[in-house]
């Protein structure tokens, strides 16, 4: 702005005007992870809200919560606006692209994306109970147990980042927790997997 590069806090409002020949009557909006509050209004209407907006750290709540709004055309004409702010991630507003569309399409987009990461993450995570099971049948060697828990680390960061499928499964999870959880497995995952190689080439590598 002005020549000069914003940072990641503070408070902005994002307008759009949709003009078309004819519009479905039943839209949604799949609305992404944005950063760390925001107000959504249509025509006037304040349809949906993440968290609460604010001009200062004081005055806001964050949240995340990717969601699928559902809302009526009723003229061939839309006005959008969004507020949003941000004083607790170095990266505020949008992560990813919004998308509008028919609400059949948008419901299947949907679908596809929490089933997707639902499945990722229960399949990692129950391959690594299932390798750390096989630990104490294969005591003689560690690698099972390093590559179990690796395996449940990163199951459990997949359903808290991207579109947060965990979120949909337990919707009052809040901000600080899914933040959280976000960084410590991404810390807690790379020392294990060091250890995982570490145990399959103990002459190889350098401890």
């Amino acid at each position: 702005i002005r020549g000069q590069a914003i940072d990641g806090d503070g408070y902005a409002t994002y307008r759009m005007k949709i003009v078309a020949d004819s519009l479905p009557k039943l839209l949604s909006i799949h609305m992404p992870t944005i950063s760390t509050a925001y107000d959504l209004y249509i025509d006037t209407e304040k349809i949906f809200s993440v968290g609460t907006v604010g001009k200062s750290r004081a005055e806001m709540i964050p949240g995340y919560n990717p969601h699928v709004i559902d809302f009526v055309a009723n003229k061939d004409e839309i006005n959008i606006v969004l507020q949003v702010s941000n004083y607790y991630h170095r990266k505020g507003g949008f992560w990813k692209i919004a998308v509008l569309g028919k609400r059949v399409d948008v419901w299947k987009r949907q679908t596809f994306i929490l089933i997707a990461g639902i499945f990722v993450g229960g399949i990692l995570i129950l391959n690594g109970l299932y390798h750390m099971a096989m630990y104490p049948i294969r005591s003689y060697t560690k690698v099972p147990l390093y590559f179990g828990c690796f395996s449940i680390v990163i199951g459990i960061r997949s359903l808290v980042t991207g579109y947060i499928p965990l979120h949909y499964l337990v919707p009052v999870l809040p901000w600080w927790l899914i933040i959280r959880v976000e960084y410590l497995t991404a810390y807690i995952g790379m020392p294990l997997f060091l250890y995982y190689i570490q145990s399959i080439f103990p002459h190889d590598k350098s401890p």
